[in-house]
């Protein structure tokens, strides 16, 4: 760490450091500002990949001047394909190079766990592994003796339901547990002064991974025999203890008993030249003019669209990001377009719960020959029941891969239709109407969103 900072405090002003660094400084500044939206601060394990990064990475050697083909790339990417991480792995990647920085593959993955996509992929992706981690846990309870029933995603005993959300997957944990792994290798390559053969640290990520499952499935029966509420010190309590006494505890005795396979003698420390990191003040330029192209590719996206076809009886409304709001007397109706393959989409599951409500017994539903996600919405004693799915023309689907690809293939807009009503009568009929019939339906397609909307995709 000591050579992170050994280069700024021996210069001799502030001038200095703006002669040598100040174009690598602008364009740090120019990468924050245009993503500091989608940074999640005030998670950990953002902080700790960070830390992971910079423990992993160091100064690369001084070298004569070379064509940067990675950041060159990664901002074709970023042109051809607008959206919050292409931004980002493009800037990351300009950074990198004006500094002289060399990437070892361990902080790569930790610079991927940090992507604003990655926590959008872990709540969507997850949606399938949680039913059948629910099941399990079940399965788990009934063999010793209690009487729990899985009904989507919630375990039913008695009069009492747990529902098994992203926190008790133990997503984030997940990326904690990750990150740990790095730090952990690194630490024994410090205290050994040995280099971690590759294979080695990601047979650790694996292994990881592994046991952060048992965790979990542990941390599910604790909060059943002691039902604390979400929230709650006790709570949050038994899934710190169950991810220290099952993921990190074990997994570091295991890397400590294998780290020395096929391990090589540390590489000598050496001195970078850091004035050698001065690289022109053409490349924040540069960045800036990737961040007004990202905004303006999203912008006529929307512009290409037409109008939907809305069924009658049905007021509409245009919401930013191009989502069009459908209301009656008996349903609330989201027609939410997918600019590509590439982008996030606006999830029931986070837009909901960014309102405040609570998802339960959310399950797989066969509606009319299509299988479709349902689930019960709560906050403060009111029940809402919504169902949704992805579709484009008479298609329709719920695997998140399956859709993508179709997507990739036909360049067809595809949309997630998300129906709510106050009663599973009100639902049931709302179906019926919404679900495709004789290649017969509304499309996604609408104008441009306000421009105090335009930006780049949320992912």
């Amino acid at each position: 760490m000591r050579q992170l900072i050994v280069p700024f405090y021996q210069r001799n002003s502030w001038q200095s450091l703006l002669q040598w660094h100040g174009p690598a400084l602008l364009s740090t500044v120019v990468l924050i500002v245009a993503s500091y939206q989608y940074i999640p601060w005030a998670a950990g394990y953002w902080w700790l990949g960070l830390l992971t990064c910079l423990l992993w990475s160091g100064p690369a050697r001084a070298a004569k001047s070379s064509v940067p083909w990675w950041p060159l790339a990664a901002t074709g990417v970023a042109w051809l394909l607008p959206a919050a991480t292409t931004l980002w792995l493009a800037g990351c990647s300009w950074l990198l190079w004006q500094w002289r920085w060399r990437l070892h593959p361990a902080a790569l993955v930790a610079v991927l766990l940090m992507l604003p996509i990655t926590n959008y992929a872990s709540q969507v992706f997850s949606f399938p592994l949680r039913l059948k981690l629910t099941t399990a846990a079940a399965g788990l309870c009934q063999v010793l003796g209690m009487p729990v029933k899985a009904m989507g995603n919630s375990l039913v005993q008695g009069d009492q339901q747990f529902t098994v959300d992203e926190a008790c997957m133990g997503l984030a944990m997940l990326q904690l547990s990750w990150l740990a792994a790095l730090v952990i290798l690194w630490l024994i390559q410090r205290q050994r002064s040995i280099q971690v053969n590759g294979m080695v640290w990601l047979v650790g990520l694996v292994l990881f991974a592994g046991l952060n499952v048992v965790a979990n499935l542990f941390r599910i029966l604790l909060l059943i025999w002691f039902p604390f509420p979400a929230g709650h010190w006790l709570h949050e309590t038994m899934g710190l203890l169950c991810w220290l006494l099952y993921v990190v505890l074990p997994g570091s005795w295991l890397l400590h008993r294998f780290a020395n396979w096929r391990a090589r003698a540390h590489i000598t420390i050496y001195r970078p030249k850091w004035p050698a990191a001065a690289r022109g003040w053409w490349v924040p330029l540069l960045l800036l003019a990737l961040v007004l192209v990202s905004r303006h590719a999203y912008r006529q996206v929307w512009q290409s669209t037409t109008l939907p076809l809305v069924p009658a009886g049905y007021q509409l409304a245009n919401l930013p990001d191009g989502i069009i709001r459908l209301t009656n007397k008996k349903s609330l109706v989201y027609l939410k377009p997918v600019r590509g393959f590439y982008s996030s989409d606006h999830n029931p599951s986070i837009c909901w719960r960014g309102s405040g409500y609570r998802f339960e017994q959310v399950q797989l539903r066969l509606m009319a020959g299509q299988t479709i996600y349902s689930g019960s919405l709560r906050r403060e004693g009111a029940t809402l029941h919504t169902a949704w799915w992805y579709q484009c023309g008479s298609e329709i689907s719920i695997n998140q891969w399956h859709w993508r690809w179709r997507q990739l293939q036909s360049g067809k807009q595809w949309q997630l239709v998300n129906v709510t009503a106050a009663s599973a009568t009100d639902l049931e009929e709302m179906l019926r109407q919404w679900i495709p019939k004789d290649d017969i339906i509304p499309t996604a397609a609408q104008p441009a969103p306000p421009a105090e909307s335009a930006g780049h995709s949320r992912r």
